[in-house]
This record gives C-alpha cells, sequence and structure tokens, in this order.
C-alpha cells in the first residue's frame, strides 16, 4: 500500500513535541542549571574581553530593576533579566578577583631568578608531605620512612625583611621545606628563611603554564627553604579556625597509616584516605594516570561519595533515626572534606551530599543536575577560577553524565512484572546472588563507558593518553578500593589510641591496596590498554561537547536513543585520534603535503641539561641527547610536551653522547610514551656501571629498542640529512666520560651543526688533530658552556656564527658570556632566551628562532 504523502510529516509531529515539552519543562525543572550557566557565561566574557567594571555593576543594577518592574505577568523576560544580571554579577566577581591580584606585593618584591628573603607569615591550609624528588635519582634503598622527606606549606604573607627593616607584605606563596615539618598547623605564625622567585612561565612549546595554574591560585611567588631550621615557629594568629582542628586530625592520621599500614602500602593509603597525593612515588602516579585510574586513588568526589554510603550503610544496621542519619552524614561529609583539604572536587561531592541532606530533612525532591549546579555556583563564588580547573571540569562532566544516565532510568522487568518477581524469587539463593552481582556489573560497566567516554577528549587535551582499559578496571578495583578507604579511615580514628585495631586494619588496608596496585600495574602493560598520542586543536575538543550536548538537546538520552549518541561521540573521538595511531610521525600519510618540510634542530630548555630534536625533511624525528640535572623521574616532560606540541606520535631513534644523567635520565620516560626504535650511543655507555643508566638500557630492551654502537665514523642518512659520527674512536678515550662524548656532525643544504655533548680534554684535541679544520654554522656549546676548559680551541677549529648552549643559570655568567661572545658570532642560551630552533630549508636559507611568549620569535643573525 502506498505510504499517505504526509505520513513523514506526522511522524515527525511526535518527536518535536516532546522535543519542544522537553525544553519548555527543561525552563522551570532545571532553573539552577541556567544560573550556573549565566555565571559561568560571564566568567568567560570577563576573562576573554576584559569588561569594564562600572559598566558590570551597572548591568546588574539594571537587571534587577527591570526584573523588579515588569513583575510576574511577563515572567519570561523576568527570568532572561536574572539570567542577565547573574551574568554580569559573576563577569564583576572574576574582575574583582583579578584585580586582588594586582594588590600582590609578593610579585614586585621577588625577582624572575632565585634570591634569598626571610618574610613572616601565616599558614592558609593544611601541611602536605612528600618524599624528597631529587632522593629518585640516589636509587637510595631504604625504606620510604627512612628517606628524606619534604614539607609544602601555604602561607598567607604578612612582612618581608629588607635589610634590617621589616616592610608589609600581601600575596599567598607555597613554601617547600627540606624535612619533615610536623606539628605546624593552620592559623601559625611562621617566620621563614630561604629563596624565592616569581614562578616562571613556560620557557618551550607544550610546556604546562605552571605561572597560570598558580596565578588563578591567587599565587605569583614560590619559595624554597633547604632546611627545617629555616622555618620558626613565633606564635598562633589563628587559633579556632576548623581547618586547624582538621590539620591536627589528619598529622596524626598520616603518623597512624604510615605506622600500621602494611606491605609498603603507606603512602597510597595516606594518599587514599587523607588526600596527601605528594607522597605516592611518581613512577605510581604514571601509571595511575596511564590506566585512567588516577580519579580513584586521590581525594576526589569518589571518595566523599563512598564515606556518605558506608555511612548511611552503618545507619540503618544500627537503626539510627532517619533524621538523625542525615545530620550525622553532612556533618561527617564536611569535616571530611575540610580534612582531605578542600580542593574543587572534594568541594563538589560535599555540597552535593548536604543538598541532598537537606532536601530529605525538608521532605523536598530534588534533581541531581540542579543540585550539581548548585555546587558550580558555589564553586565560582568561593573562587570564580575554578571553572578553568581541569580536575574540577572533569568531575561535574563525570556527575553530568551520570545525571543524564539517571534521569531516564528504566526499572528492571523483574521488578514490574510479578510473574517474574516469583520466579526471581523462587531461585537458590547462589542464582539470585549471581545473577544480582551480574546486574550490578552490567551498570557498572555501562556507566563506566560512558563516563570515560565524555571524559576521554578533555584527558587527551590535558594529558595526551587515552586509557580504554580505565572502562573495565572501575569495575575490577571498586570493591578493593572500597576495603582501603573504609580501613583506612579506622586506622585514623582508631589506631592513634588502640594499637590493635590500628595493626589489624593496616594489614587489611595494605592487602588491598597491594592488590589494586598489583591490578594497574599489569593492566598497564597489556598491549593497547592505553596510547600516548598528541593532542588534537582545542577546536575538536569543543565541538566534541557541543556534538555531546546538541544530541541530547535534539533527541534526548532515553536509552533507546543513547545507542545513537554513542555511536556519534564514538565517530568523532576516532576522527581525533586517527591520525596519531595510524601515521608514522602521528600525522595520516594521506593528510600531509608534498611540500618540502625544512631541518628542525631544536635545544629544549631542560635548565641544566640536554635534549635536542631533530626534524629531519622526510618527518623522521631523533633526539641527541634527553635528561636534565634533579629531579630525573620528571625530566621527560618539557621534552615530550615539545615533541606533542609538534604533532608527533613517535622518536625514530635516539643519540646518547655518554653516560651523564644530566643527559640520559629522560630517556626512559620519552620511550614510554613514544615508540622508539634505535639507541645509538658509544660501546662506554653500554658497558657503564650507573645503576639507573643500567636500568634504563634494561627497560629499553624489554620494549625492543635497537642498542647500536657508533664511534668515529659512524654514519647515516635521514631524509637527505647526513649524520656522522666524528668523536670518539673505538677505543676509547683515557679520561672522564666527558671525553669520550659522541660528537655528531648533522649536514644539510650545504649547512652544518656540530652537537658536541660535554665534550672535554683530552678529548677536544683528539677532534681538533684527527679531523680537518672545518667552519660550522651552528655549535653547541660543550658541558652546558663550562668554561672550567678553555672552549677557545674549538672555537678556532670549527668558527661557528651560532652558538647554543643549553644550561640553567649558570650559563649566563660574565665568564661564560665572555668567552663564547664575539662580534660576527650569535649567542643564544635556553635559560635566557626559551627553547631555541634553527631551521635549514633545502635552498640552504637558515632561521634562528626562540620560544616566547607562546609563539616560535625569528632572531636576526650576527
Amino acid at each position: 500500500m502506498d505510504t499517505p504523502p504526509n505520513a513523514k510529516k506526522l511522524d515527525r509531529q511526535p518527536w518535536a513535541a516532546e522535543r519542544i515539552g522537553l525544553w519548555r519543562n527543561s525552563v522551570t525543572d532545571l532553573p539552577i542549571v541556567h544560573l550556573f550557566t549565566a555565571a559561568s557565561l560571564g566568567v568567560l566574557a570577563e576573562e576573554y574581553f576584559e569588561c569594564n567594571a562600572f559598566f558590570l555593576l551597572g548591568s546588574i543594577l539594571f537587571a534587577i530593576v527591570l526584573a523588579w518592574l515588569v513583575g510576574e505577568a511577563r515572567s519570561t523576560l523576568r527570568w532572561l533579566m536574572v539570567l542577565a544580571g547573574t551574568l554580569s554579577l559573576f563577569a564583576w566577581l572574576h574582575a574583582e578577583h583579578i584585580r586582588e591580584r594586582t594588590l600582590d606585593r609578593s610579585r614586585s618584591m621577588a625577582t624572575a631568578d632565585w634570591s634569598p628573603v626571610v618574610f613572616e607569615g601565616t599558614i592558609d591550609a593544611v601541611p602536605r608531605w612528600r618524599p624528597d624528588l631529587l632522593q629518585y635519582e640516589m636509587q637510595s634503598t631504604e625504606k620510604i620512612e627512612q628517606r628524606k622527606w619534604q614539607t609544602i606549606l601555604e602561607l598567607q604573607l604578612r612582612s618581608v625583611r629588607d635589610r634590617e627593616q621589616w616592610k608589609p607584605a600581601t600575596g599567598r606563596v607555597t613554601v617547600t621545606v627540606d624535612g619533615n615539618l610536623r606539628d605546624y598547623l593552620p592559623g601559625d605564625h611562621l617566620r621563614v628563611f630561604g629563596k624565592w622567585q616569581q614562578i616562571p612561565k613556560p620557557t618551550n612549546p607544550g610546556q604546562f603554564d605552571l605561572a597560570s595554574h598558580y596565578r588563578r591560585k591567587g599565587q605569583y611567588v614560590r619559595v624554597r627553604s633547604e632546611s627545617i631550621e629555616q622555618v620558626q615557629k613565633l606564635g598562633i594568629d589563628q587559633r579556632w579556625r576548623i581547618d586547624r582542628w582538621m590539620g591536627w586530625i589528619l598529622e596524626k592520621g598520616d603518623r597512624a597509616i604510615h605506622r600500621y599500614v602494611a606491605l609498603d602500602q603507606s603512602t597510597l593509603a595516606s594518599a587514599l584516605v587523607l588526600g596527601q597525593r605528594d607522597q605516592v612515588e611518581w613512577e605510581l602516579q604514571e601509571s595511575l594516570l596511564a590506566t585512567g585510574t588516577m580519579h580513584m586513588l586521590a581525594i576526589s568526589g569518589l571518595h566523599v561519595e563512598m564515606v556518605a554510603l558506608s555511612i548511611v550503610t552503618l545507619a540503618l544496621l544500627i537503626h539510627l533515626p532517619r533524621k538523625m542519619t542525615l545530620l550525622m552524614m553532612a556533618g561527617l561529609v564536611v569535616c571530611y572534606g575540610v580534612l582531605c583539604g578542600g580542593q574543587p572536587p572534594v568541594l563538589r561531592a560535599v555540597i552535593l551530599v548536604v543538598a541532598v541532606c537537606i532536601a530529605r530533612w525538608m521532605g523536598r525532591k530534588t534533581h541531581s543536575m540542579n543540585l550539581l549546579a548548585l555546587a558550580g555556583i558555589v564553586l565560582l563564588c568561593i573562587r570564580t577560577t575554578n571553572l578553568f580547573d581541569v580536575g574540577t571540569q572533569l568531575s561535574f562532566i563525570a556527575v553530568a553524565m551520570l545525571s543524564m544516565l539517571s534521569m531516564h532510568y528504566e526499572i528492571r522487568d523483574r521488578d514490574q512484572d510479578p510473574l517474574k518477581q516469583l520466579i526471581y524469587e523462587s531461585r537458590p539463593f547462589w542464582q539470585r546472588w549471581l545473577l544480582d552481582l551480574s546486574v550490578l556489573s552490567y551498570e557498572i560497566l555501562r556507566t563506566s563507558l560512558w563516563v570515560w567516554l565524555v571524559t576521554t577528549p578533555l584527558v587527551l587535551s590535558t594529558f595526551h593518553v587515552v586509557s580504554p582499559i580505565a572502562i573495565l578496571l572501575n569495575l575490577v578495583l571498586w570493591l578493593p578500593l572500597l576495603i582501603a578507604l573504609l580501613s583506612g579511615l579506622g586506622i585514623v580514628v582508631l589506631g592513634t589510641w588502640f594499637p590493635p585495631a590500628g595493626m589489624f586494619l593496616g594489614l587489611i588496608c595494605g592487602i588491598s591496596l597491594k592488590l589494586t596496585q598489583w591490578i594497574i600495574e599489569w593492566s598497564e602493560v597489556i598491549p593497547a590498554s592505553h596510547w600516548w598520542i598528541p593532542a588534537p586543536p582545542i577546536g575538536w575538543t569543543l565541538l566534541f561537547y557541543c556534538l555531546l550536548l546538541g544530541l541530547w538537546v535534539l533527541l534526548g538520552f532515553s536509552k533507546l536513543r543513547r545507542p545513537l549518541v554513542a555511536a556519534c561521540l564514538v565517530l568523532w573521538c576516532f576522527v581525533g585520534v586517527l591520525p596519531a595511531l595510524i601515521g608514522p610521525h602521528g600525522k595520516v600519510p594521506l593528510w600531509e603535503g608534498k611540500h618540502s618540510n625544512p631541518l628542525r634542530v631544536t635545544f629544549v630548555d631542560v635548565g641544566h641539561g640536554s635534549a635536542t630534536i631533530i626534524q629531519c625533511p622526510d618527518e623522521t624525528t631523533w633526539l641527541y641527547d634527553s635528561g636534565r640535572l634533579g629531579d630525573g623521574e620528571r625530566s621527560f616532560q618539557n621534552i615530550a610536551g615539545v615533541l606533542w606540541y609538534e604533532g608527533l606520535a613517535k622518536v625514530d631513534g635516539i643519540f646518547l653522547s655518554h653516560a651523564d644523567s644530566d643527559h640520559y635520565n629522560a630517556i626512559g620516560g620519552i620511550a614510554k610514551r613514544f615508540p622508539t626504535e634505535e639507541l645509538a650511543t658509544t660501546s662506554q655507555v653500554l658497558q657503564h656501571s650507573s645503576e639507573n643508566l643500567r636500568k634504563i638500557l634494561k627497560s629499553l630492551e624489554r620494549k625492543r629498542v635497537a642498542l647500536n654502537v657508533w664511534s668515529e665514523g659512524g654514519e647515516r642518512t635521514e631524509g637527505g640529512v647526513q649524520m656522522r659520527a666524528l668523536h670518539p674512536p673505538p677505543e676509547g678515550m683515557k679520561g672522564s666520560d666527558n671525553s669520550n662524548s659522541l660528537c655528531l656532525l648533522l649536514e644539510y643544504a650545504g649547512r652544518k651543526i656540530l652537537l658536541t655533548g660535554d665534550l672535554e680534554s683530552p678529548g677536544t684535541e683528539r677532534l681538533v688533530r684527527d679531523h680537518p679544520e672545518t667552519r660550522v654554522d651552528l655549535m653547541m656549546a660543550p658541558h652546558h658552556g663550562s668554561v672550567t676548559q678553555n672552549p677557545q680551541t674549538l672555537l678556532n677549529w670549527c668558527k661557528p656564527s651560532i652558538v647554543a648552549i643549553s644550561g640553567g643559570p649558570r650559563s649566563i655568567g660574565r665568564k661564560v658570556l665572555d668567552a663564547y661572545t664575539a662580534p660576527d658570532r650569535l649567542l643564544l642560551i635556553t635559560h635566557r632566551d626559551g627553547a631555541l630552533r634553527i631551521e635549514i630549508d633545502s635552498s640552504g636559507q637558515l632561521r634562528s628562532m626562540h620560544w616566547h611568549e607562546g609563539s616560535w620569535v625569528q632572531i636576526e643573525g650576527p
């Protein structure tokens, strides 16, 4: 039978009527969501457009007056005025927050480089403790309790000493103290001796903007004290603040956890129970990030909700009255939030729980999206910059998705059909238990899948990792984590005064966390469990969330339409990550242009260390050295940031000049994130006895990275770039590792670049004697510009037009500048100029650039 011509139109009418009804109802059902949206738009408008303060105050006043004048007769217009007033109000609040930053005197007192300082201030947050980062470089075999610790204090400045006078000061600073400071609480008045500096801006492309991160917290300066003797307690300024008492409980609880938790899991337990995330070793933090489980072991809303659920369960078991249960749950959750430091994701969960308790007490119905929006408004009132915090964004996105999943939740058939319910009840206990377990597992997996899907774009944009294994781990780990959390809280409550209970609970907590850690480490090595890839453009991420919102508005989120929504979101994710997964260098071959790329040599600013990225015209990428002095666990970060910024998903090979840790300690982290085919180095490096180096080489062997020996005469060509080893000789040189540095000469389009490692005597003399005098366009200064040995021999031999120094503050000393400065020579220094880049095109034209204020800026030649 023929379909009537208007049949399709008639079929669309119920759908359109349903949509219009839902849109209309959302105005009345979700008013706080609209207020939160207006508040967020106001903060964003002020952040990016800097509205006039008087204009904003006038807008607020105008909206209030107009809303009052129109009355309830024109409710739509009145509501629009309320939204406009909310937008203007939060734009003004953000402007005031920005204005308060200009009153921070610490910013003008500190300098860009570390300088001595003596100041007084008041502790303004619960202290944190962490193992000394530098000890990982020493590979100590002592237990963690016997290792060196650092204490992190946040202080509100009161005064700074200028010679013999004390000057008033304002501002908030973070102080890192080398030592385990205990019995220091919020409200204590301290005098601190140390060094301070303005928090530096990024000096490399792709580098995390630490200055912007702390600026949004109202901090411009960081302080370092080298011993606990440099911190003096002068008195107590604020004795009755609630976080002071919570800090006292936290310190006692942390001691009890470290005393009783078994199987070396005390630091992980302290992070899980008390929010002391800094105590967790960096290697484990990386595993948590790679497997997408960082939120499960760092204090977040999940933990607050676990505590609330446990309180409800306990109240039901002891038949506590309903209102008493609500009162106890609200009070304990607030205390737990303060105890854990009151981070935005924790505050979000605390506000939700307290709001639910108040609504239940008053017998009022609630909407989860309204409560979530209320939490958002409160956080914006506390600090408008919470809107830009990635942890807060992830927390709200995840909870919003949970709310959307529950909005159209359908009761299972067995709860609706009496016959199915009777069949269910007639089954044996073990069958009912298995059935309930399977249903629960399905619901957790379904929820985990959706939460992972909607948070992955933001995680990818921020952390450069996609972790599909997290979907399964959320199901596997929730029970041992719940046991560890509750037993850890039991240690805090009971272990401080009843040791037998602390020992018993410590054993349970240790076993649960050991199992959790084993599962995470095992999951990390599963093929395709996660991918480290360059992030797509920010527009891709924004369009993903616009697509999610648009699909929800147009289609709704009922059970029947979820597969279509999921398919669209997965397709968009596939478009974003496809290039990095199948392209040889993070780009799909079909999308690459036919134009000829230049040779790019980039000197990453790693402080005192060396990392040079060589990008050949055919897109192959090599590293010459990769490391820095100091915290070797995180030395890869700036290097990886540059590689990701360039859109690279792999490294073809690494040249390692010699066996100094500031040249190799980042190789393990780089190889973990970027598939690497080859390590080219000298036989002296491969035979070196350093424990750290041996560990890295073994990890490369497990990843099937080829270890090739290079020495004088070694040669290869990549994309028209000839790479030739000039030193050391195959038999090596007598002397230090530096004298056996692998010196590499790059030649392309008639230009030459010399990379020297830490070359020094007698290697320098051997290089000059065995090779004819040659002129190079660029020479990397050996040994980070050190002048302990006269560099003139090498300079006279190669006569460079440009000298690049990869070094820290010592590289800009007067002796270094005098030694390398010449009228016909351009001197570039990473510490002074930021990351450096030399580009040579196919015609031989050379350009030198440095990274400044978020872009590459060309430097004129000598």
